[in-house]
């Protein structure tokens, strides 16, 4: 499929994105140049996705800022690379979703003001932060 767009409201998800320790509100919308699914599976794509006024649910609302995705496709299956554009939460990041189903997400997050301790208390829900605030997330599975 080529030029598709799609938005999708995260509220929806909040309960599910919880389990994974990131209750988040906001808005995805993605734009798709290129789209090539194997029946439910996701094969190849290129676009852009813009998560829009991500705040955070729990433990408290809390403003993080805006950030995009890049998609590309290789070898390895579909990449995501994430940037933050501006905002609290500096953001740097990788979604892969390989071929057999599975996914690895690896992303920094770090408060651009170190004095803000709200984002780093709901960041603190996420893992330990390094000496320098930032807190790196490794996780990795298989999708159903």
């Amino acid at each position: 499929m080529r030029g598709v767009n799609a938005a999708l409201p995260l509220n929806l998800y909040a309960a599910q994105l919880q389990r994974y320790g990131l209750a988040v509100d906001g808005v995805v919308k993605a734009r798709f140049s290129r789209l090539e699914l194997d029946g439910r599976r996701l094969r190849r794509a290129t676009g852009v996705v813009d998560l829009e006024a991500i705040t955070a649910l729990h433990p408290l609302p809390l403003e993080l800022g805006e950030f995009q995705a890049t998609i590309s496709s290789d070898a390895d299956g579909v990449r995501l690379n994430l940037i933050d554009q501006g905002g609290p939460l500096a953001l740097e990041g990788v979604i892969l979703l390989s071929p057999d189903n599975g996914y690895s997400v690896t992303a920094d997050l770090t408060p651009r003001d170190p004095q803000n301790r709200e984002l780093a208390m709901v960041l603190g829900f996420l893992g330990p932060p390094d000496r320098d605030g930032t807190i790196r997330i490794e996780k990795s599975g298989k999708l159903n």
